[in-house]
């Protein structure tokens, strides 16, 4: 065959093609193969579970190479394939050319009915198959696919049992948050010496120096790196935010990158290296300091208004040092450290309340987490939970919600479920909130509409691998 190897790549499955440039929508060339004689029969391949007439369908380039195995379009057929599944329209999308002319391109959507999912949703789903082909010595070859979407109707009435309990659960939750103080001020009593000035510029240094510093074993204790992070580490501003985005863009002008929280994990890990270097040859004040400056730096990221990230990792970094700051005064002090100890039971339950607060708000499943996203989007004064609980309305009122675990992987792919009245809840509790709420919260809540809108949101799908 003809086609060159630059013309498309492939990358574990989902493919990539690279061409000069795609141009508008373009007549086909005249051909003894129409489009729709193709995707007939990519359809009796699909309903028959046909894995040789499958491989005949696929450009040479992609099975000679065996970078499509037999396993794979057995998987795929089986996913999606089928007689349960009934074609109830196909479309053909849009024709592409690329601008040197040698690539001839078409786009279809194959929409399919009928088959039921599983007895806890009783109505007919609906997959639909987007499909990228590619015209070469008269006739058209399937190429990719593009997308596979799965969607079904969840019956259930607001407010239903799985709601009612994660919703008790994420009130239960937050208040022993409030009742205990969130992230609280225990660690300034075990923190180093604060000093002037901002770690900005400290962690613009570090972002050069990870990646030539980090390797399969970590950082060593020696690098550069660990150096330039214990130094930033106590100044009095952390200046984070002048560098990365919150939980949330400010907003499609946001240029901010999130925070490398795997980079400031990995040289705490490096300044603990180094502090049990400092054990080991008796310098003890040394160690000391290195673990007290790691908990300094987790008063700098629990100071930057960024959100729950923010508070999840700054106490995770205080209970790391406070860890060690435990076990080094141990063993060189009989005195108790009572102290220590009480602040790493309260970063402990903290932890766990912040996981617990947000693996409710993340259940989206069947719907399971509106209505402790309608309580956190209530919560006046906390730009925390508020935002999350925004997000969350939003994403179920606009895009409905993930199906359970089960369903999704019985057939390969997300399955969305809908429910116009849970939905319709969703959006009402979100336009509340805008017109009560003039200014920054409703620019919040509409820059999360964009975004939903603009994004796949549930992740994408397997379509071959």
């Amino acid at each position: 065959m003809s086609v060159m190897r630059s013309r498309f790549t492939f990358l574990r499955g989902h493919y990539f093609f690279s061409m000069v440039g795609i141009i508008g929508i373009l007549s086909f060339i005249s051909s003894p193969q129409p489009p729709e004689q193709a995707l007939q029969k990519f359809v009796e391949i699909l309903h028959n579970k046909d894995v040789a007439s499958f491989r005949s369908l696929i450009h040479p380039d992609i099975t000679s190479d065996k970078e499509i195995s037999e396993k794979d379009m057995e998987g795929f057929l089986n996913r999606y394939g089928g007689p349960d599944w009934k074609l109830e329209s196909y479309n053909i999308d849009r024709r592409l050319q690329s601008e040197d002319g040698k690539a001839v391109r078409f786009q279809a959507t194959l929409q399919y009915g009928g088959k039921k999912l599983s007895p806890r949703y009783p109505d007919p789903a609906t997959l639909k198959i987007v499909s990228l082909w590619i015209y070469e010595e008269n006739r058209w070859w399937f190429e990719r696919a593009l997308d596979v979407s799965c969607s079904v109707n969840f019956p259930g009435q607001y407010p239903t049992p799985d709601q009612e309990e994660i919703a008790m659960r994420f009130q239960a939750a937050l208040s022993v948050l409030d009742s205990i103080g969130l992230p609280g001020k225990e660690d300034l009593l075990l923190a180093a010496p604060v000093e002037r000035g901002s770690a900005a510029t400290y962690i613009k240094e570090l972002e050069k120096l990870y990646p030539q510093e980090r390797g399969a074993k970590g950082l060593a204790w020696n690098a550069r790196g660990v150096t330039t992070f214990l130094k930033g580490s106590v100044k009095a501003h952390g200046g984070l935010l002048e560098r990365f985005h919150g939980d949330f863009k400010k907003g499609p002008r946001d240029r901010l990158s999130p925070p490398p929280w795997d980079m400031f994990r990995d040289y705490v890990e490096g300044a603990i290296k180094r502090a049990k270097r400092h054990e080991k040859l008796g310098e003890y004040k040394k160690a000391e300091d290195i673990y007290r400056r790691i908990i300094s730096f987790g008063r700098q990221v629990l100071d930057e208004p960024g959100g729950l990230q923010f508070l999840q990792w700054g106490i995770a970094f205080q209970k790391r040092g406070a860890e060690e700051l435990l076990k080094l005064r141990t063993t060189t002090s009989m005195e108790p450290q009572k102290d220590i100890e009480a602040f790493l039971r309260l970063a402990s339950r903290r932890l766990n309340l912040l996981a617990t607060a947000l693996n409710c708000l993340d259940n989206m499943a069947d719907f399971k987490s509106l209505k402790a996203a309608i309580i956190a989007s209530r919560r006046t004064g906390d730009a925390n939970f508020r935002s999350w609980g925004i997000n969350t309305l939003v994403i179920l009122s606009l895009r409905g919600a993930p199906a359970d675990h089960e369903t999704t992987e019985s057939i390969g792919t997300i399955v969305r479920t809908t429910n116009p009245a849970m939905q319709k809840l969703a959006g009402e509790a979100l336009l509340k909130l805008e017109k009560s709420n003039s200014g920054a919260l409703a620019s919040f809540i509409e820059r999360q509409k964009d975004w939903v809108l603009t994004h796949q949101v549930y992740g994408s799908a397997r379509t071959m691998q």
